[in-house]
């Protein structure tokens, strides 16, 4: 059976299709009209995770025109595969129970979960997410962190100052800018390399056993600068998602 999975996020919409539950085929877009080459096929069930309504309601609006389709909504009432401890409940961003689903389910694929003690997923997107599973019987997911992206750590600059500009890229060769956009490529990137150091070093003082996932947009840009051990999955989420849609289908 074909199943797309869909991750709307703040900057992109993250597709997956999915058949016999393998991951075969991976679409970024911009618009959730660009989504039509994927639905093809006698029946779909689409699973849908958004943090951005207005794009949610534009893409259900699409999908109810296509007879082929069935529409599968993530909310805050499933069975995400472990306990939450967060309030309110309906404020925590289902990204970020997606990428823990996400984690979760390929250690359990590799009958690796029981292996940590904790398992973090960082997410490198418009926001820098920080989210922790406490694993035992049941795992709980027991909070985490948000703080601003490379782009928008950068925006605040701009505009907030009279003189620091907008950088296209955030790559940089040295520690220490020696000019003002590599000082801004060396302060954005250091901030948010060093939280992600911070949260290991915290984890690694209560349990040798932790395991940390990466993911998002600018994960690319950051993982050369970690030196922390991570686990790089750029569809992170969009496992969660499908984990989430299996476990709860009916």
């Amino acid at each position: 059976m074909k199943v797309v999975t869909v991750d709307i996020g703040n900057s992109k919409i993250k597709t997956g299709e999915f058949y016999n539950s393998e991951l075969i085929r991976t679409l970024v877009i911009d618009d959730p009209l660009e989504i039509k080459p994927l639905i093809y096929g006698s029946h779909i069930d689409v699973v849908v995770s958004s943090v951005v309504p207005k794009q949610t309601s534009l893409l259900e609006s699409i999908l109810k025109n296509q007879s082929n389709t069935d529409i599968f909504l993530l909310d805050h009432s499933l069975d995400f595969g472990f306990g939450i401890t967060y309030s309110p409940l309906n404020s925590l961003g289902l990204d970020r129970l997606s990428s823990v689903a996400g984690a979760k389910h390929l250690l359990e694929i590799e009958n690796a979960l029981h292996d940590y003690d904790f398992v973090i997923t960082i997410d490198f997107g418009t926001a820098t997410t920080v989210n922790v599973l406490q694993v035992g019987k049941p795992s709980v997911f027991t909070g985490g962190m948000i703080a601003p992206g490379l782009r928008i750590m950068n925006s605040a600059l701009n505009q907030f100052t009279a003189k620091l500009p907008l950088i296209e890229s955030y790559h940089t060769g040295s520690f220490l800018g020696n000019s003002t956009e590599n000082s801004i490529r060396s302060g954005i990137l250091n901030s948010t390399v060093g939280l992600v150091e911070r949260v290991s070093d915290h984890f690694s003082a209560l349990s040798q056993d932790i395991k940390i996932f990466v993911t998002g947009g600018y994960a690319t840009q950051l993982m050369p600068h970690l030196q922390v051990p991570f686990q790089y999955e750029p569809f992170l989420n969009l496992i969660g998602i499908y984990s989430v849609y299996y476990r709860n289908k009916k």
